[in-house]
Order: structure tokens, then sequence, then C-alpha cells
């Protein structure tokens, strides 16, 4: 009957609108030669791409607005003291004097810290002379590099060498625990992660590493927050030596301004401890950095990275081969769309898969599981499915 005939038709019309009449098999699409020597090469080409800083930078920007969004998380183990212009001049004189120093650091030891951070330049030679108290205390000191200028005179270009400073005028014998306060700067001069190891003109253990390994000395069997500072030096082999660790936490330090400890009235005696396991002591005017959760203090640094090593929040990072296995999933995606779908749904669902690679990609989540350096990958494997789909409907048309 007319009115059963064209009934039945109507399901069969409205998928021949979307999908292919007659697709090959898909083991045909997969096998051919030049798919999969498309596929070989842009799985090696956008691999190199990827470590390049520009397919970086996206993902490392979305990540950065990300992790500004939750509120900084209270710290368990660092407090800074600070100094501000007017508190350095009042006790520390114009040009730092090595025994206006010695009374700082007098001041600070009677609260008797496990260790105190001194992240103050002490490399010229009036330091030699700084003597601090008998304490129970260990004292980090602060080796500050300096660049020294590399080149012929008279050349315009000019190469500059990072060199590993000394601590108390270099005076002999030098203390137990030196570390260097560098970090680590994205190209766009932005500090995102830390360093056990610092690779200047010779390795050189970071200031933070330098705190953790006193912090492990002074530990005891029944002080378990010291005992994970043990663990973590033992770790320090191989490329886990300079491997760089990111930030992935915004750490809220509680904070003291010098004056408060200098003008400490005679009757309040000082508690020991009274300002925590780790006391980080540096300037609160200078030394400002550029980090994925704003400005902040290089001695800001150093506490937020002995807080990320003793209470690692950082998210597993994919593997390299994990990111291969997801290309190849995506091709496959991609060759199915266009040898089943007709033309115009194929480009809207490629489109549509390209679109939410890039908003994971740019904004970081996942774990950074997609990256940039997808987005060519599956571009060359569409175009590349675009000229196969151009032949077949040629080789159709022809025969």
């Amino acid at each position: 009957m007319p009115g059963q005939t064209t009934q039945s038709h109507r399901p069969t019309n409205g998928r021949h609108k979307i999908w292919q009449s007659q697709p090959q098999p898909f083991w045909r699409v997969i096998a051919d030669w030049r798919f999969l020597v498309v596929l070989i090469i842009l799985l090696v080409f956008t691999d190199w791409l990827g470590q390049r800083w520009l397919f970086q930078s996206g993902s490392l920007a979305g990540t950065d607005v990300l992790l500004r969004g939750p509120r900084p998380v209270p710290a368990t183990h660092c407090r800074l003291i600070t100094i501000d212009g007017d508190e350095f001049k009042a006790y520390l004189g114009d040009s730092l004097d090595p025994k206006k120093l010695a009374s700082v650091l007098d001041a600070i030891l009677k609260y008797e810290p496990k260790v105190l951070v001194v992240d103050i330049d002490t490399s010229a030679s009036r330091f030699q002379s700084v003597a601090t108290p008998p304490s129970n205390s260990r004292i980090v000191w602060a080796r500050v590099s300096y660049q020294e200028l590399k080149g012929v005179p008279g050349e315009r270009i000019r190469n500059y060498a990072w060199r590993v400073g000394a601590v108390l005028g270099n005076r002999n014998p030098q203390p137990d625990y030196i570390g260097s306060p560098l970090f680590p700067q994205d190209p766009d001069s932005t500090v995102r992660g830390f360093q056990r190891t610092v690779q200047i003109e010779s390795k050189a253990p970071a200031l933070y590493w330098e705190t953790l390994r006193a912090y492990c000395d002074g530990a005891t069997n029944n002080d378990l927050e010291a005992q994970k500072a043990c663990a973590l030096r033992k770790t320090n082999t191989g490329d886990a030596e300079l491997a760089v660790r990111m930030f992935h936490t915004d750490w809220d330090f509680p904070s003291y301004p010098l004056s408060d400890l200098m003008n400490n009235p005679s009757s309040v005696k000082p508690q020991p401890g009274q300002l925590g396991d780790i006391v980080v002591l540096g300037a609160g005017f200078s030394d400002i950095h550029p980090t994925r959760f704003g400005p902040q203090l290089g001695i800001e640094l150093t506490a937020s990275a002995i807080e990320s090593e003793l209470n690692p929040s950082q998210p597993r990072q994919i593997l390299g081969w994990i990111h291969w296995i997801l290309k190849i999933a995506l091709a496959l995606g991609i060759a199915w769309l266009n040898s089943r779908l007709l033309p115009l749904w194929a480009t809207a669902g490629t489109l549509l898969l390209l679109a939410t690679v890039f908003l994971a990609s740019f904004l970081g989540i996942y774990y950074r599981v997609f990256q940039l350096d997808f987005l060519p990958f599956m571009i060359g494997i569409w175009i590349e499915q675009l000229v196969e789909s151009a032949e077949r409907a040629h080789h159709h048309a022809t025969h």
C-alpha cells in the first residue's frame, strides 16, 4: 500500500542524511599505508613540538588560572619573619652591619626553632666576624649567587654566567648548612616550580633542600614530621636531583615583622617552639618574584618548597606513552567519523572533537592529559582523511 511504503522509508531516508550508504570496512581505512605513515610522522613531530614553549605555555597559563581559584592552604611547618625597609635600617643598618645581624639572630634563636633559615646575603668579607650564640637550633645560610659577565670587551653581545656565592665572608670552615635560593624560571619569567639541586657553575643544593637536611639531622624517633624530611632526603638520586617540581598549592604562612621580636618586652620570655619548627628570615620589600599565584617573596618560595615536599599534593603527571595512546585513539576516532559520516557531519564531529581537546588543554584540566600539541596532530590526521575521502569520491565518480 502506498501509505505503508512511504512510512517505512522515513527512518532510512533520515539515516542517509547522516551516514554514508556504502562505507568501506573500517579496518581497511586504518590499515592503509598512507594513514599509517602520516600517523607515525605526526606522532613523532607533535611529541617534539609539545616540548617547545609555544605549546607548553597555553596549558601552563590555563593551569595558573585554575590554581588561583582555591583559597590559600594554611602552612603547617614554616613561619616567616619579614624585614621591611624601615626595619632593615633600624635593626640591621643601612649597609647590613654584622654585629646588628648577630643581634637579630640572637633574638630569634631565643625562641628555639628547630631550623632557622637566613635568606640574607652574607658573602662580604665583613661577615667573617658574625658570631651566633649557642643554640639547639640549626641555622641554614643562603648562598646568594651572582651573574658574571662573559665576553670580550667592546663586543655588543653580552653573556652572563651564574656563579656560586659564599656565606659569612667565605670564612674557613664554612657552616654546615648552605643552600642556593635560586628558583627555575619559565621563559615568561614566572616561577612555577622548584629544584632540590640547582645547576649553575656546579651543582648546588637548594636552600629549601638544605633546610630539610637540617630538619632531618635534628629529628628524634618521636618527631614524625622531621622523619618525613629524612625519608625525602633518601629519594634524591638520579633525575630526582635536578627535576623541577611544580607548585600546585598556594600556601598561607604565619608572618611576623622583625620589629615584633626586637621590641619584645624583657618581661615576656620567649617560649621554645613559639615560632614553629622552621623559621625563614628575609627581606619583605625586595626579592619579589612573579609566580602562578601572583607576586611572592623569595622567602615565601623557599617556605612553599618546604611545605610542598612535606605535604605532597601534586597530581600525578600523565606519562608520555599515555599521550601517544590518546593521540592514536583520537586519530582512530577522526578516521571513523570521516569514513562513516557524510562530509558535513564528519566535519562537524571533527570540529567538535578539536574544540573539546582545545578547551581541555588550555584549561589545564585532567592533570594535563590533553595538551596543545594534540591540536596539530588531530588537524594533520583530519587533512589526511579529507584527501583520502576526495580520492575515494573521484574514484567512484569515474567508475
